[in-house]
């Protein structure tokens, strides 16, 4: 009897799927622990992230906050500062208003004939 080839290669191809089966069925258990071991390790990635996250997340609030405190108590001082040197500049003014006047008029020839000597340089 002879074989027909194209029966031989029906017959081969058709075996493969079966063949294979063992195969398959031999590495679904090793792959399905090794997904089981990786998602274990992330798991516990995750829950020893998550303190110091929350940690890390606290101190830049707190130090957002000490940084927003030091801005506003700086501003309060500046305008107590400004608030001070109107005052004693308005009580300059009314207790010496001639010296006040000419003080004025200096500071301003000063000025201007600072400019002029800019201006004349360039």
């Amino acid at each position: 009897m002879t074989s027909n080839p194209t029966s031989n290669t029906h017959h081969l191809t058709s075996d493969a799927p079966s063949a294979a089966e063992p195969a398959l069925a031999a590495t679904r258990a090793p792959v399905h622990n090794t997904l089981d071991h990786a998602n274990t390790h992330v798991r516990e990635l995750q829950s020893s992230l998550k303190p110091a996250l929350e940690h890390l997340v606290e101190h830049v609030q707190h130090t957002l906050r000490h940084g927003l405190d030091s801005v506003t108590e700086s501003r309060k001082q500046a305008q107590k500062s400004l608030a001070r040197g109107a005052d004693a500049t308005a009580r300059y003014v009314a207790e010496q208003p001639v010296k006040s006047v000419l003080l004025a008029a200096a500071t301003g020839a000063a000025v201007t004939a600072l400019l002029i000597a800019l201006t004349r340089r360039r």
